[in-house]
């Protein structure tokens, strides 16, 4: 044991000092009940919620026919996650889990890092510290969130939470064989998450000094060479099987994509900068907010200051030394750093920090330490910022999804065709139709796949062509594509569903264009769709309603009646909105074939009301050519009013006399 004075609470010297030595009689207890809450709040979490799209997609990749095969999808995908968690998913496939089921292993996993944190802080700092990391971890609002989700966070956590009990009690007690069971835990968590790599270095200086600083026996120093050299056989199979394919492309994608600010970019980043903000980032996504983040950054360095104090030198390297690795890892562009789940990892070593200095702080009192630590958890949770990748609770019930399913089949004709990117395509896989589908094959250089489900024709963006999710400003380019490659006409549409997370392409659609496309739905913030005409791209249908808005709402000057309407020729089919006016619609290709075509003269037409698409090169009868000039003027005896006219689209309407 490091400090066994920390080990025992202070003497009894008051009443409230009796209560508390009274209440750590029973810290066994307290832990026990520390960890069933946080596995209780993980599972109520799981279980009414649908799979988000990472977790459909670690499904899908692992499969339900052969671990070959799952392999295989890892390594067509370029997955970034080592074998084990795959394994995993794969044997609850073949028991054809549900969603629940699929969920316990994190869930479970989420409340055993609490419980083998306290087993190891107990032994090192006492069991004020280690309830207090138990608590903070139990509790912690993102920590709960990846828990109760198909991911490998929690049993990352688990395993290096395990690892430093064992290896400790190895020490404790000159055993090798815990020590050995150490190193094995080490090995599945590698085995389940590349970022134990971050973590190793801490733990190998940590466990030297204690071995050092106890005399260790030889057999714990033979141990303890077996799991460094176990570990670098490991490291060297994940290298030459996997890692080294993932160093290209998938490194590329992430480092200068959805991941780049979580990257040093040479050139743009000041290095003496970069280690300060990312840290400030890694906290406030560890504690749910910028100011939680803040609190909860200081309380973790005046731990380490408490440890130094104390020439607790082996673990103040252990805390803190991942968090300089992960950094280190950041600048040279090997792994995120920043306010992102793959940080997650880091958070057992904050608790235990801040663990470590409430039981400084209150001369090991239990009871104020666990109030603080409470008040911490409170203010974390009463309104927590959660990242991008977050679905909210009630967003994320099964029936939003299945109201949302509903809608689109209700706003799409029997065997019309669905299209969405791969991100909403994996939850079409997974919940849309009669049958679950496991393995998705994509066609080779295709921008699209295509399927056929319920009686409908389901159309997805390639991953390729559309990087996990569509965005509103490729909307135009991505339906030009789709309404080419599948042949659709004047007259077609498609219905375009998009659920996930982050932004939807209806709320960005409006405040890019202003526009709103028909049988527009929004299920929840994250979940929408509509109906997408052939042939008409964002912009046209911005336009579209400008020119709707001015035609429902002008009038001609003085209320006189007009002989004629002139309409743009490329909104022939938005003529609709005219039928008020009470006179003849032309566009100006029908304007030019009158006029042209038959000799007959402008002013045969006139007075006219003259909707005009300001810089759109439109053929034109002499002389409305002079109505592309925005003003009210008079030519050729001819007299343009610009009576109404819109800023943002460059739309207007002239009074033609």
């Amino acid at each position: 044991m490091i400090d066994a004075t920390l080990a025992q609470p202070p003497r009894p010297t008051g009443r409230l000092d009796r209560l508390d030595r009274m209440v750590l009689k029973y810290e066994q207890g307290l832990a026990i009940a520390i960890v069933v809450a946080g596995f209780g709040l993980r599972l109520a979490l799981a279980v009414p919620s649908y799979l988000n799209p990472d977790e459909i997609l670690h499904v899908v990749i692992a499969g339900d026919t052969t671990f070959a095969d799952s392999l295989a999808r890892a390594a067509f995908y370029l997955s970034p996650h080592p074998f084990l968690y795959n394994l995993l998913l794969h044997l609850l496939n073949l028991l054809h889990a549900s969603e629940p089921l699929l969920r316990l292993p994190s869930v479970i996993a989420g409340a055993l890092v609490s419980l083998f944190s306290y087993l190891w802080l107990k032994r090192v700092s006492g069991p004020v510290a280690g309830l207090v990391a138990a608590a903070v971890i139990a509790f912690l609002p993102d920590t709960v969130r990846l828990a109760a989700q198909v991911r490998e966070y929690a049993l990352l956590m688990m395993f290096l939470a395990a690892a430093l009990w064992l290896v400790e009690v190895g020490i404790d007690r000159k055993q090798a064989c815990p020590v050995l069971g150490s190193g094995a835990l080490l090995l599945a968590a590698m085995a389940t998450h590349y970022a134990t790599f971050w973590f190793m270095p801490g733990y190998a200086v940590y466990v030297i000094l204690r071995l050092r600083a106890t005399a260790a026996p030889r057999r714990l120093w033979i141990a303890f060479a077996s799991i460094l050299a176990a570990f670098a056989l490991g490291f060297g199979l994940a290298w030459s099987t996997h890692i080294r394919t993932l160093m290209g492309r998938k490194q590329s994608e992430a480092a200068d994509n959805w991941l780049r600010a979580c990257y040093f970019q040479p050139g743009t980043d000041r290095l003496w900068v970069f280690p300060f903000r990312q840290t400030f980032q890694v906290f406030g996504y560890l504690f749910s907010g910028t100011i939680a983040g803040t609190v909860g950054l200081v309380l973790t360095l005046a731990g380490g200051v408490v440890m130094a104090w104390r020439r607790r030198w082996a673990l103040l390297i252990l805390l803190m030394l991942p968090f300089v690795a992960n950094c280190g890892a950041s600048l040279v562009r090997l792994y995120p750093y920043g306010g992102m789940r793959h940080l997650a990892y880091l958070t057992p070593y904050t608790a235990a920090a801040i663990g470590i200095l409430l039981a400084a702080l209150t001369r090991r009192r239990l009871l104020p330490a666990l109030l603080a630590a409470g008040l911490l958890l409170v203010g974390v949770n009463v309104r927590p910022t959660w990242p991008v990748d977050h679905i909210p609770q009630k967003a994320q019930r099964r029936a939003v999804l299945n109201d949302a399913l509903e809608q689109v089949r209700s706003i799409t004709p029997a065997g019309g065709t669905i299209f969405f990117d791969f991100e909403t395509g994996l939850f079409m896989r997974w919940y849309f139709g009669t049958k679950r589908t496991l393995m998705p094959v994509l066609a080779g250089d295709s921008r699209f796949h295509e399927w056929s489900a319920s009686g409908y024709r389901l159309v997805q963006a390639n991953p390729d062509f559309v990087y996990w999710s569509l965005n509103p400003e490729r909307l135009g380019e991505v339906a030009g594509v789709l309404f080419d490659s599948y042949e659709f006409g004047p007259g077609d549409t498609v219905t375009v569903f998009d659920a996930g997370w982050g932004w939807n392409l209806v709320d960005g659609l409006m405040g890019l264009y202003g526009i709103e496309y028909p049988a527009t739905r929004q299920s929840a913030r994250n979940v929408t769709m509509f109906r997408l005409p052939a042939g008409r791209e964002p912009g046209e249908l911005r336009t579209a309603a400008a020119l709707g808005r001015l035609a429902e709402r002008v009038e001609p000057p003085g209320g006189l009646p007009v002989r004629s309407v002139f309409w743009p020729s490329d909104h022939e089919a938005d003529l609709a909105h005219t039928a008020r006016l009470g006179a003849r619609v032309l566009t100006y290709d029908d304007l030019r074939s009158e006029v042209w075509g038959k000799d007959r003269r402008l002013e045969e037409f006139l007075p006219a009301v003259a909707f005009w698409v300001f810089g759109n090169h439109e053929l034109k009868v002499a002389p409305l050519q002079m109505m592309d000039r925005m003003a009210s003027l008079t030519h050729q005896g001819i007299s343009f009013e610009l009576i109404a006219f819109d800023r943002d689209t460059l739309v207007g309407v002239y009074s033609v006399r």
